[in-house]
C-alpha cells in the first residue's frame, strides 16, 4: 500500500467518524430537548391541580414535592448545560439551564436562551 492509498484510507475513516459522530450527537439532543418538554409538562400541571385546589399558585416548586403533586422536582436536561433539577424564582430569563418559575402567574419554562433543534427558543416552549 502506497503512502497516498494509506492517505486516503485515513481521510474516509475520518469522514465516517465525523459523520458518526454528528449523528449521534443531535440524537443525544434531541433526547434531551424531549425529556426536558416531558418534564416541563408534568410540572405545569401539578402546578395547575396545586391551583385548582388550593385557589393559590405554589410560592416554591418544592411545595409540589411536599404536598404530594409530584414525587421530586425533575431535572433540565440540556445538552448546552449541565443537567440539574435547581430552581430560579421569577419571569426574567438568564440562560441558567434550571427550571424558570414565576410564583406570582404559576408560570414554568425553561431557562435557557438557546434555540431547540426546530429552531424554537427553549426559553418560549409552554403548555
Amino acid at each position: 500500500m502506497t503512502l497516498i492509498e494509506l492517505m486516503v484510507v485515513v481521510v474516509i475513516i475520518t469522514i465516517i467518524v465525523n459523520i458518526v459522530l454528528a449523528r449521534f450527537t443531535n440524537i443525544k439532543r434531541k433526547t434531551d430537548e424531549a425529556t426536558t418538554k416531558s418534564n416541563l409538562y408534568t410540572m405545569v400541571r401539578a402546578i395547575r391541580n396545586y391551583n385548582a385546589i388550593q385557589n393559590r399558585y405554589p410560592s416554591t416548586l418544592d411545595e409540589l414535592v411536599q404536598k404530594g403533586y409530584l414525587n421530586q422536582i425533575p431535572a433540565v436536561h440540556l445538552s448546552n448545560h449541565t443537567s440539574t433539577n435547581e430552581v430560579k424564582y421569577g419571569s426574567i430569563p438568564e440562560d441558567s439551564g434550571k427550571w424558570l418559575y414565576d410564583s406570582s402567574s404559576g408560570e414554568l419554562r425553561v431557562d435557557c436562551t438557546h434555540r431547540d433543534l426546530e429552531g424554537n427558543l427553549i426559553y418560549e416552549w409552554e403548555y
